[in-house]
């Protein structure tokens, strides 16, 4: 889909609001835990997402996406841990989605 060889590095500036079925809106309503202190700010993915995500090949068939909205809320220590497993193991898949604007043809890997 993003060909290796001539892909450029790609930016998407738009708004975009990410299509969840109900049970996954349910379900990002629950891990959601920002109310208690957290970093997983979930519920707010629900609405309409600022546009920054950008891609670019990586070699090997592999593909680099980034959407740093999706972390910029969380502050860095001095020595910084990484307590947000649930927002990384969902990193991919909203990245893929936000880029589906970009790139119609990513929506097969969801």
């Amino acid at each position: 889909i993003i060909p290796q060889d001539v892909a450029p590095f790609m930016v998407w500036r738009d708004r975009v609001t990410l299509d969840w079925d109900e049970e996954t809106r349910e379900g990002l309503l629950e891990l959601d835990d920002t109310a208690e202190g957290g970093v997983v700010n979930s519920a707010s993915w629900l609405g309409t997402q600022p546009g920054g995500q950008h891609l670019r090949p990586a070699g090997n068939g592999r593909v680099l996406l980034l959407w740093e909205h999706l972390h910029r809320h969380i502050e860095l220590a001095e020595d910084p841990s990484m307590p947000v497993e649930q927002l990384l193991d969902m990193y991919p898949q909203l990245c893929l989605s936000g880029l589906r604007a970009l790139v119609p043809a990513l929506g097969r890997y969801e």
